[in-house]
């Protein structure tokens, strides 16, 4: 089998994988990356450096058209309107976090330290942590004891029973109430 005199780039390729031992007029081999590189004239094919850039180009062309092509999801009318309002920092409807001590903080002094006390005694590794820590954040500058010791003292327990009971164990008296178990305390004389 013989190469034609002006073979073109698939009739090179084709040939030389049917007939790698072929005698031709022209060389043709497969490169380590599996482009056809040729000897012969070369204003009939392209150059190696030109097919490249039309490879490339038409990957990235497909690649746009694609992007192009894909559907959208459409985001819900109520996202759109929070996004807008965490971007211009109007965020209505959104409660800032610890904002459940707001009735605390006008009530308590601007600085210093009061003691937190909550359904059971503070523990380090206890599911009430995250509360102290909420309520240490929300109520800054003030600094926050989970242990009974300061003059006054803020309770914040799920009801009155157990508010009383944590109040006579640590030598407490109410204060203020705001809501059932929830309020300010001050230690006995």
């Amino acid at each position: 089998m013989r190469c034609q005199s002006k073979p073109n780039t698939a009739s090179i390729l084709a040939h030389y994988l049917l007939d790698a031992r072929a005698n031709c007029e022209t060389k043709c081999f497969v490169s380590f990356f599996g482009t056809v590189s040729e000897t012969f004239e070369r204003e009939s094919l392209f150059t190696m450096k030109q097919a490249k850039y039309l490879l490339l180009t038409l990957f990235y062309l497909i690649f746009l058209g694609s992007l192009l092509l894909c559907k959208q999801p459409n985001l819900p009318e109520t996202d759109l309107k929070s996004l807008n309002e965490l971007i211009t920092g109007r965020e209505e409807g959104y409660d800032e976090l610890g904002s459940q001590y707001a009735l605390f903080k006008h009530q308590l002094p601007h600085r210093g330290a009061i003691s937190f006390m909550m359904n059971s005694p503070f523990h380090p590794y206890g599911k009430t942590i995250e509360q102290l820590y909420t309520a240490q954040s929300y109520l800054i500058p003030l600094v926050l004891n989970p242990n009974a010791g300061e003059a006054i003292c803020i309770i914040y327990c799920s009801n009155t029973d157990i508010a009383k009971y944590r109040m006579a164990g640590t030598g407490y008296q109410m204060l203020m109430t705001f809501t059932p178990g929830k309020g300010i305390a001050v230690k006995k004389p």
